[in-house]
């Protein structure tokens, strides 16, 4: 164990066959959070989320609507 300033300091020493995906992701996950906190007030983050979310459910719902189907006439099937 290494000393910084009169305290312990800790490092990561990955072992040479181990897998490192899990640290990885966990990292990515933080940093994700971390983001999300900047752009959002924490206070609310999941209400503004929500409220996002609707409003894009909203807008695809319209897109997505079908048309009636036409009548088949004995012109149309000519």
């Amino acid at each position: 164990m290494r000393f910084k300033n009169g305290f312990p300091e800790r490092h990561w020493v990955k072992r040479p066959n181990a897998a490192n995906e899990a640290v990885d992701e966990l990292v990515y996950g933080y940093a994700a959070l971390h983001r999300l906190y900047m752009v959002y007030d924490k206070r609310t983050l999941w209400d503004q989320m929500e409220r996002k979310l609707e409003s894009a459910q909203g807008v695809e719902e319209k897109r997505n609507k079908v048309a009636p189907p036409r009548r088949k006439s004995f012109v149309s099937q000519w």
